[in-house]
């Protein structure tokens, strides 16, 4: 049977899809993180609330993946725009991922977002099959770049310093902490996002006013991309 992970960071984010899962199985909290299970069509599914950060995220979907044999790893969630074609509530999947916070030497600027087994380039690349599942499904949804960091990008310095260094179109908190994690343990991952806010002055406004509203803009898509796997 095949089993598939749900990982979201905040409650918020995924409030919209608890009723469309399927079948509630069970619900508990296990190390901090609450573990939501259903049963969907013949599939096992496993929400996971990780909490904010690169972390948190990955010390979860680590949890997941050991107690829980996962096949398949989707997350989604809300996040900034770096590229003025993504404005708020669009919806868009990661084919590219970037940790900017990364880096051996801070007085080498090249140095960021490159890791000792992959030194030519910052950019770690997604599942292509998953990727391709997606693209079947939803063949408009733009694929992009997203920057991952520990930091919730809310200045132009920053954001500009990102988009100057590794033109990203999108940033969060907790995408490599995923990506690192199942890499790991070579369970493949998919990454289905939400803009909700510029990454600038006003990103701490936009992105209580699309949470607070409740966002729905990515629950179709992940219904299907379950649904196709």
């Amino acid at each position: 049977m095949i089993k598939i992970g749900l990982i979201v960071a905040m409650e918020e984010e995924s409030k919209n899809i608890y009723g469309r899962l399927g079948r509630k199985l069970s619900e508990s909290v296990e190390y901090g993180y609450r573990v939501t299970k259903y049963t969907r069509n013949g599939k096992i599914l496993y929400m996971i609330g990780t909490g904010i950060g690169e972390l948190n995220a990955a010390l979860a979907t680590q949890h997941l993946i050991r107690e829980y044999g996962i096949d398949y790893i989707i997350n989604f969630g809300v996040v900034g725009s770096l590229n003025k074609t993504y404005k708020s509530l669009d919806v868009v999947a990661v084919g590219e991922i970037v940790h900017y916070d990364f880096s051996l030497n801070t007085l080498d600027d090249d140095s960021y977002g490159k890791y000792p087994m992959q030194r030519e380039k910052a950019e770690f690349g997604v599942d292509t099959d998953m990727l391709d599942k997606l693209k079947s499904i939803s063949p408009d949804t733009p694929i992009v770049k997203i920057a991952s960091g520990d930091k919730f990008v809310a200045k132009h310095e920053l954001r500009d310093w990102i988009i100057n260094k590794f033109s990203a179109d999108i940033c969060d908190m907790e995408s490599m902490g995923i990506y690192y994690a199942a890499k790991k343990y070579n369970v493949p991952c998919l990454f289905i996002k939400a803009v909700s806010d510029d990454a600038d002055e006003t990103a701490p406004v936009s992105f209580e006013s699309v949470v607070e509203n409740g966002i729905s803009a990515y629950v179709s898509i992940v219904e299907k991309v379950v649904d196709g796997l």
